[in-house]
């Protein structure tokens, strides 16, 4: 990808029934972005919360922008779908690898002595054991995170096995929330098979068109992947499919930008 590349996209929601005191619209930002300093564009999940849409649209900021930021967990109560996203957040947008990955996650498993010992007392990390905050630092399971008996050096060079893993993720969440020309040219592929009483590869579907995982909420990929065709075949745009499946039916995609 161009290091000068921007791309966003931004949903709009607004919030019923909110109380005096609660947003009642909110914004999410998408975007693969490349800021100057930067050595690489990085993906980047922020929102915004206002009082209303009226607000927002007059940017009225004085009298009605709430918050901003990044606020993901704030923004997954209204799209759930956008939890992959949000892992990706701060993520490169060429080879998927978190920011300062390995050492960070060295960082929080070991506090750089080998021993494991709670590197983030008094935060929300507290909780978690050092493997747990690892694994989140590297976008892997638990038990994927190399034993800190290695030592630093052996458990660097094991972490490095992780790159091919998120390098996929990048490219899929490329294609999932900004690319739509290599997916609508599949669903071209589908429909002819389709016509022609021909099985669609369900698998390069989902490959292209969703990436290897469901949103949550639904049992399994192939499940999806099953939803995710016959929708976009009745609307003809894969990208309508993916915004209702991804984002709910009633998200408004306002914004794109390339």
């Amino acid at each position: 990808m161009d290091p000068k590349t921007t791309r966003t996209r931004t949903l709009t929601r607004v919030v019923p029934d909110a109380g005096e005191d609660d947003p009642g619209f909110v914004v999410a930002k998408l975007a693969a972005t490349h800021l100057d300093g930067n050595r690489a564009a990085y993906f980047s999940l922020t929102g915004e919360e206002w009082k209303t849409e009226r607000h927002h649209r007059l940017n009225l900021e004085r009298s009605g922008y709430l918050s901003g930021g990044a606020m993901g967990e704030q923004l997954l109560a209204h799209w759930p779908g956008l939890a992959d996203f949000k892992r990706m957040h701060l993520a490169d947008v060429d080879t998927g690898e978190p920011m300062h990955a390995i050492a960070n996650a060295w960082y929080f498993l070991s506090d750089y002595d080998g021993r494991g010992v709670n590197a983030t007392p008094g935060t929300t990390w507290a909780a978690l054991s050092p493997v747990e905050r690892a694994a989140s630092v590297l976008r892997v399971p638990v038990e994927d995170v190399p034993s800190i008996g290695l030592g630093k050096q052996r458990w660097t060079g094991a972490c490095e096995r992780f790159r091919v893993q998120w390098a996929q993720e990048a490219r899929d969440t490329l294609l999932r929330f900004f690319d739509y020309a290599e997916a609508d040219a599949l669903l071209c592929a589908v429909r002819a098979a389709d016509e022609a009483r021909e099985v669609p590869d369900l698998a390069t579907f989902r490959a292209y068109a969703i990436g290897p995982q469901p949103p949550q909420g639904w049992a399994d990929a192939a499940e999806f992947a099953d939803a995710c065709h016959g929708l976009a075949i009745r609307r003809g745009s894969i990208k309508g499919a993916l915004a209702a499946l991804y984002t709910d039916a009633d998200v408004v995609d306002d914004e794109a930008g390339a």
